[in-house]
């Protein structure tokens, strides 16, 4: 009797260490998941927020430099734009402007030898009278001054009218001959404006071509 109750005394204070022992393991397991939880809360709360926070400014300010060099690079090419617009137009201006300077050169170098020529025939000296007058013209034709330019060829033949084939020979061997003057002449003349002076000219050359004297 003693014996069976020493033995369930036995069973009992074992029961209970059992007990005692399974109590400890899921008040240890408790402790273990509410510390897990509050560092997953603490996780979620406080160290996520800090990264997400850095990869939102790490993102942006990537965002930020590309959408600054962007801006530069159209900056950039708009400033290359608008500098190569200017230029162009700095050119096509330059480009008038000395156009209409040759032009203007052109006229007064013609004046001026048209004046010498007149002079040359009024003093009797025909061979530098043709000379001039073929600068003249040719210079005339250069600055497009028509106006002039058939002034001075109506000159011409009468110089022609005072020469020889000797003097005609010397005059073609320089630079302005008259061949060459004719020549730019018919060139110029392509609707046969100054094909009376051009005939006429002409003629006074084949004159002049076969005089001696």
């Amino acid at each position: 009797m003693d014996k069976n109750i020493a033995e369930k005394a036995v069973q009992i204070i074992n029961s209970l260490e059992v007990l005692d022992k399974v109590n400890s393991f899921y008040h240890d397991a408790w402790g273990m998941l509410i510390i897990f939880v509050t560092i997953l809360i603490a996780l979620f709360v406080v160290v996520i927020p800090i990264i997400t926070q850095n990869l939102q400014k790490r993102f942006f300010r990537i965002e930020e430099e590309k959408i600054k060099k962007d801006i530069k690079e159209d900056v950039r090419k708009d400033v290359e734009r608008k500098f190569d617009e200017e230029k162009e137009k700095l050119g096509t201006a330059i480009n008038k402007l000395e156009r209409k300077l040759a032009i203007e050169i052109s006229n007064s170098q013609a004046v001026s030898f048209h004046m010498q020529g007149s002079t040359n025939f009024r003093a009797g000296d025909y061979k530098d009278s043709i000379e001039s007058l073929s600068i003249a013209i040719s210079s005339y034709l250069k600055g497009n001054d028509e106006r002039n330019l058939r002034r001075a060829l109506n000159s011409l033949p009468s110089a022609l009218n005072n020469v020889n084939k000797h003097v005609i020979k010397e005059l073609e061997d320089e630079e302005t001959s008259i061949s060459n003057v004719m020549e730019s002449l018919e060139y110029y003349d392509n609707n046969d404006r100054f094909k009376d002076c051009i005939v006429a000219i002409r003629k006074a050359l084949s004159l002049a071509k076969d005089r001696n004297t």
